[in-house]
């Protein structure tokens, strides 16, 4: 009963204040309005250069407005009354997760949706058992259904995530803006960006003869603390791995899903970035990437610089709890370990400048995963909506 009348009134918020749109008006949400960050920060940016009379306004959680504040972003507090004004009102929306299914969307707005990394795992509707907490899983795929059904667009940057997301969200290959993603354009134009390089190092307070190492898991399914954060434990020995790599700082970055909040301040050389806003930034400037499942590792292969694969859960996470798109051992372009003791042999492999990648098998990696990647998918973006506002 309240769960009807709660659809019911929302319902009736947004077609009362949907009946004013607002033609130049831009919406955008990251993360659940918890991050300034990904795909629509980087679309953000590109419009509020290139088109500065457009009106943009963000989404944001309240206690995440800290960003916001000091970089002076337009927002509201998702849920609050101008939240509903903003959001019925708007003429696009700007997102890169799932929204609540109960949001209804005016008929004057269009949706693009930028979603936030290549699918390794199973996506939506391909996910034949849900293993998140409190989810059954046809009441799951009804969900993926009702609010991917409201999207217009949604961001592609290769004809695998093409694949994947026509059959994972219900869409129609007509809907795929295949762009490439909007975060990626700084690691595509990576030479051009060497002064970015520098300021970031410096406001992390890495030197530069220090080399990065990047180590950024994904989240699990079955390790539930509450509603949208899951636990997480660190799975090597950091401070072994720092008294090996004396010559590098170590950057950890837990996924945005991840509760844990973690304190290196008694270790050397190891830094928590977990609540750094931008991902890209930190894959720009990393010299090596240690990861599972993030999608991190899609992006970060446009640098063609080496990953390790430390997947110490392997067999659980295949056939268990999500289940990937594809064979890892045949496809991955670094090497797969499933130990601590393996990690660090690779490692010193890595540290003694052997060659741990193998370049034929990245160079199709590159090719299969990051074919729209461009480095103007900001720009490509912006033009269609300008082209939707100016119609």
């Amino acid at each position: 009963m309240f769960k009807q009348v709660f659809q019911s009134t929302n319902r009736l918020l947004f077609r009362f204040y949907g009946r004013h749109q607002q033609k130049k008006l831009i919406y955008f949400e990251s993360f659940h309005g918890k991050q300034y960050s990904d795909n629509p920060r980087a679309i953000y940016e590109y419009i509020r250069h290139y088109y500065p009379n457009y009106q943009c306004v963000w989404g944001v959680k309240k206690g995440y407005e800290e960003l916001f504040n000091k970089y002076r972003i337009p927002y509201v507090y998702r849920f609050s009354k101008k939240w509903y004004q903003t959001v019925s009102r708007a003429t696009v929306w700007i997102t890169n997760t799932r929204t609540k299914e109960w949001i209804e969307k005016s008929p004057h707005t269009t949706y693009i949706n930028t979603w936030h990394g290549t699918p390794l795992k199973q996506l939506g509707m391909d996910i034949n058992q849900v293993n998140i907490a409190s989810e059954e899983t046809e009441k799951y795929h009804d969900e993926v259904a009702v609010e991917t059904g409201m999207w217009d667009y949604l961001v592609s940057p290769s004809r695998y995530t093409d694949e994947i997301f026509t059959s994972a969200f219900n869409i129609s290959e007509q809907q795929l803006l295949k762009v490439g993603y909007p975060r990626n354009d700084k690691l595509v134009n990576e030479k051009d960006n060497q002064r970015l390089i520098t300021a970031i190092k410096r406001r992390l307070g890495i030197a530069d003869k220090q080399k990065v190492l990047l180590y950024a898991p994904t989240w699990r399914d079955n390790q539930a603390k509450g509603e949208n954060t899951y636990h997480f434990d660190l799975p090597f020995d950091v401070a072994k791995l720092m008294a090996d790599h004396p010559d590098c700082v170590l950057l950890v970055r837990m996924h945005y899903l991840v509760s844990e909040n973690f304190d290196f301040s008694h270790q050397e050389n190891v830094i928590d970035v977990s609540r750094y806003e931008e991902m890209s930034d930190l894959l720009l400037i990393s010299d090596l990437l240690i990861t599972d499942y993030s999608s991190s590792f899609f992006d970060y292969a446009i640098l063609d610089r080496p990953i390790i694969f430390y997947m110490y859960d392997k067999e659980d996470y295949q056939n268990q709890l999500r289940g990937t798109y594809f064979n890892m051992e045949q496809v991955l372009p670094g090497p797969i370990v499933e130990t601590e003791e393996e990690l660090f042999n690779v490692m010193d492999e890595w540290r003694h400048q052997q060659s741990i990648m193998n370049e034929e098998q990245y160079a199709a990696f590159r090719a299969e995963f990051n074919a729209y990647e461009k480095g103007t998918a900001s720009m490509e973006v912006a033009k269609l909506i300008s082209q939707i506002i100016e119609q």
